[in-house]
């Protein structure tokens, strides 16, 4: 009765998103590139701006300039969800990994550009404006004027040629020059036009470029707090001088590159004790580790975004994140009221967040999400059995494994009725997405199945019953699986139940992920699962890797990928199609023309469809979210992959008074 109640509650509430949707829901907040430009798009007027009673007091006591000195020439404006909020209060909220508090702490890292979800393009963010040449080889990037480090410091084009010229361009500091800004195998160069202009060029077309200028995982790559890092490097500071913090950090002597590396708190995953107080852009910057597992921020002062009434975001104080053993302890928090926002927290514990609703002081929303297919399996084209690996190989084989899977029943039983069977591919939200894309051997078709394997030659069986390889070994399908999250295991026993149901005898090995990798990268594995978690256009154009074998992890054959990143060298050389989604690829990053990027990426998908280089199971299920009563400017009825719309708007959320 109460899984039947379950499904009641979130199909109605997902109807409903569906419906706002199809409406014109607005899904996004506005954002306007200067008080000007909100006054010319709307006919309002900001008359002054307005701070944190905090920053006040600070003001006052003259710790801090005033806050029209602390903003830009021309803050980024933006139009809140619902509505303007209050300053105040603290944010808790949990993680189970170390580098898990940038879902909140590390949001809002500081982004050169932005993203617009309902158009698919990007928008200003630090750039406020940006120049592409017609062949798509030089980008000419203009910066906000006046911005300014958490601690006041100015930020030029001079923390931007400092992160290019003495880290990316110093072989100690990076080996091996980032590929996404390697095009024809020459890297990218970099020089300042004057304290705000930059200009980027590229040795041929690099179209999808300015995605990367969105990305907030690779934000630290882009700049650093020249006025702090350098006195860690020896271009400004003597090695004599760099000795006594060299021996003092443990490290050997003359080895500065370390001591940088060390000192450097700017990548968005850290917590490194060097965090604390590290000058960032971000709307909330890490000020103290009270006690181990605690970490701590608070607002930044100069942080360059106001809402529409003036008022300088972010709207809440601070932000506490606890490192919690495991998942378990997150819901017991949750049910005593402790955390007062907790999202992606999954299906299975639906009934019993419900229930404490009011116990807790919280309310549940469940967030549709556009991760594409929740679970999927690929089988190794490349794995050391050379007689297993010539039947995978075979597309008829993969075919047959996707007819017999059972996905209504991985639905129900699962996902609680909640998702929809479907094909390994992209969103359904995608502008790539063709319906063909996502019903592609997605029926579940036991007959046709077995028809397909006895036509292989698959059709003798041993005595227990299990098909037999022509060979004459015993067919077996190993699946090997890591804990991304606490679906996969479920799915997965439904799944190696449909495959010995087809007379292959398959078994379950749980990995953990670090395991899981090495022997992934070391073409182990002979069946993998993953969740497809690049499945958004913007991530898809930058990372297909689900869909083309170029970065080992998500390998559907690592020899293949190994021959592609050793340019032959090693490996195995693949089939023209495999090469072909190579080629896909380059021309989705590098081509000038969206109609021409369009059309490569829909090819990718169109061979994943006819190919089953991936198996999926289903799509569009919901994540749960827990947070406050009072806490807003949450969108409830949110449709993307919610920690990357967090990532960017966090700051306006605030607790209702």
């Amino acid at each position: 009765m109460i899984r039947k109640l379950v499904v009641v509650l979130l199909a109605g509430v997902l109807c409903l998103l569906t419906a706002r949707s199809v409406l014109g829901f607005e899904r996004h907040i506005k954002v306007y590139n200067s008080p000007r430009n909100y006054t010319e798009l709307t006919g309002e007027k900001i008359e002054r701006f307005n701070e944190a009673h905090s920053l006040k007091v600070k003001v006052a006591a003259g710790e801090l300039p005033p806050i029209e000195e602390r903003l830009p020439e021309k803050p980024l404006v933006i139009e809140p969800f619902e509505k303007i909020g209050y300053y105040g209060g603290m944010l808790n909220t949990g993680t189970t990994w170390s580098g898990g508090y940038w879902i909140m702490g590390g949001a809002e890292s500081g982004n050169l550009l932005g993203f617009d979800y309902d158009t698919a393009k990007v928008i200003p963010s630090i750039l406020e404006k940006w120049e592409i040449s017609e062949d798509a080889k030089t980008f000419t990037l203009y910066l906000r004027k006046g911005i300014k480090w958490s601690d006041g410091a100015p930020f030029t084009t001079n923390d931007i040629l400092f992160q290019y010229e003495d880290v990316l361009m110093n072989k100690k500091l990076t080996p091996v020059f980032p590929s996404k800004f390697v095009v024809n195998e020459k890297p990218m160069k970099l020089e300042a036009i004057d304290d705000y202009t930059f200009r980027i060029s590229f040795a041929a077309p690099y179209g999808a470029f300015p995605l990367m200028l969105y990305d907030y995982i690779w934000s630290p790559e882009w700049f650093k707090p020249k006025h702090h890092m350098k006195n860690f490097h020896p271009r400004y500071t003597s090695l004599e001088n760099l000795e006594p913090l060299i021996k003092k950090a443990g490290f050997g002597k003359g080895e500065w590159w370390r001591l940088f590396l060390e000192m450097d708190g700017s990548n968005t995953w850290s917590l490194k004790p060097v965090c604390i107080n590290f000058p960032r852009l971000s709307a909330w910057i890490m000020t103290d580790k009270p006690k181990p597992g605690i970490t701590v921020f608070e607002r930044n002062p100069y942080y360059w975004k106001v809402d529409c009434e003036g008022n300088q975001l972010p709207y809440i104080d601070k932000i506490r994140v606890e490192l919690m053993s495991n998942p378990e302890v997150i819901t017991m928090k949750i049910l005593n009221g402790e955390l007062n926002y907790q999202f992606e927290l999954g299906i299975p514990n639906y009934p019993l967040f419900k229930e404490n609703e009011e116990r807790g002081g919280y309310r549940l929303l469940p967030l549709r999400t556009d991760l594409g297919t929740k679970v999927h399996y690929h089988l190794n084209l490349t794995y050391p059995d050379l007689g297993w690996r010539k039947i995978v190989q075979d597309k008829r084989f993969r075919i047959a494994l996707s007819l017999g899977i059972d996905r209504e029943k991985i639905n129900d039983v699962v996902f609680l009725g909640l998702a929809r069977p479907a094909q390994s591919t992209i969103s359904t939200t995608s502008a790539f997405m063709e319906p063909e894309f996502i019903t592609s051997y997605a029926q579940y078709d036991p007959k046709k199945a077995n028809q397909l394997l006895d036509e292989m030659g698959l059709d003798k069986r041993d005595k227990e019953g299990w098909r037999l390889r022509p060979d004459g070994k015993r067919l077996t399908l190993p699946i090997d699986y890591q804990p991304q999250h606490e679906l996969i295991e479920p799915t997965t026993e439904i799944v190696a139940k449909n495959w010995r149901e087809l007379g292959i005898e398959t078994s379950m090995k749980f990995s953990q992920p670090s395991l899981w990798g090495e022997l992934q990268a070391a073409n182990q594995i002979a069946v993998g699962v993953l969740q497809h978690c690049h499945a958004i256009d913007d991530n898809f154009i930058i990372v297909p890797v689900f869909e083309v074998p170029y970065e080992v992890f998500a390998s559907f054959a690592p020899l293949w990928t190994l021959w592609y990143t050793t340019e032959g060298e090693k490996g195995e050389e693949p089939p023209a199609e495999i090469k072909r989604l190579f080629e896909l690829r380059k021309i989705m990053l590098t081509t000038p023309s969206e109609k021409e990027r369009s059309k490569a990426a829909k090819e990718i998908l169109r061979s994943q469809a006819e190919n089953l280089w991936h198996i999926g199971t289903v799509c569009d299920q919901p994540n749960l979210s827990v947070v406050a009563k009072n806490l807003q400017n949450c969108p409830e009825n949110q449709e993307e992959y919610f920690a990357e719309w967090l990532q960017s708007n966090a700051n306006q959320l605030f607790f209702e008074r």
